[in-house]
């Protein structure tokens, strides 16, 4: 079956969760894709607001990495382990999600888009996994903003 585009994937994320949720890294993870865990769901408010912003570092890194040098963009998916195992987001409150898909705040010249996916986590809850596609924008350079 050959690999879906990074658009694709995050049109119809439903059709694509194999995908998504391979066990093995370097079958998703490539040039196109990327996988990051949101912060643990048993982290401390100091902590979880640490990993919140190494996430949103993260996310724009790779987002204006996917924006620059892939024509068919790239899609990042926040709560979905390295193994595949599902986490999911809920453990993360408006405001924390906000700072990671203000994506004006992030990057200079984008055109991100983020969406949410119902799904079940790993402990077999109602859950949601959030899935940012970054196009390739012929607009020049994707800049990361400081």
């Amino acid at each position: 079956m050959p690999t879906p585009s990074p658009r694709q994937v995050f049109d119809d994320p439903a059709t694509h969760w194999g995908f998504i949720t391979q066990t093995y890294a370097t079958g998703f993870e490539s040039g196109h894709f990327d996988r990051k865990e949101a912060g643990q769901v048993s982290a401390d408010a100091a902590m979880l607001s640490r990993q919140v912003n190494g996430v949103r570092n993260h996310a724009k890194e790779t987002m204006s990495s996917f924006s620059n040098k892939n024509a068919e963009g790239g899609l990042l998916v926040l709560d979905v382990a390295d193994n595949g195992t599902v986490k999911g987001i809920n453990h993360l409150s408006e405001q924390q999600l906000n700072s990671i898909t203000d994506f004006d705040s992030l990057l200079h010249h984008h055109a991100a888009e983020a969406k949410f996916h119902d799904c079940t986590d790993e402990a077999g809850n109602n859950n949601r996994v959030c899935l940012i596609f970054a196009p390739h924008t012929g607009k020049g350079k994707i800049r990361v903003r400081s």
